[in-house]
């Protein structure tokens, strides 16, 4: 199930995902956030794009690392032991969403749990907000036998 730590019950990170004019997500407590994104076919992802409002963007997120099939990551975790698939730093054309951030190709091949720790946000505020998040990639096809062709011993 989708579900993010440290999320404001006004802005949740099921509702952004839904969409809709006047949904985003927000932080509640502090700037950190820790969005689990569960994936119910195994994807090869390329790039994450996060978009903030430009009248937001200093809420918007800087430091964010990346958790590949790791669904019981946690703050304690995240900060400390657990190995990110990535580490980024968003420029601000990032944050605004006019640019993707690429990622690790090698890293991010059978996709079916995504963990995102936003660490801070662009103006070290006390909120973080993200008003819509995409996942670039494409599905992992099932190896059909039947498109296998036997070679000839030569």
């Amino acid at each position: 199930q989708v579900h993010c730590l440290n999320e404001s019950s006004e802005h949740m990170l099921k509702d952004m995902l839904r969409g809709g004019g006047d949904k985003w997500l927000e932080s509640d407590a502090d700037e950190q956030l820790l969005l689990h994104i569960p994936i119910q076919q195994s994807i090869k992802l390329r790039a994450l794009r996060f978009t903030t409002a430009s009248s937001k963007s200093a809420h918007a997120p800087k430091t964010v690392k990346i958790f590949v099939n790791a669904p019981g990551v946690e703050f304690e975790s995240a900060e400390g032991g657990a190995e990110a698939a990535q580490e980024v730093v968003l420029d601000e054309a990032q944050a605004r969403g006019e640019k993707v951030v690429e990622l690790r190709f090698v890293r991010f091949q059978n996709v079916k749990h995504l963990a995102i720790f936003v660490v801070d946000n662009q103006g070290g505020e006390d909120v973080t907000r993200i008003d819509k998040l995409e996942l670039v990639g494409l599905a992992v096809e099932g190896t059909k036998m039947s498109d296998l062709k036997k070679l000839d011993d030569e």
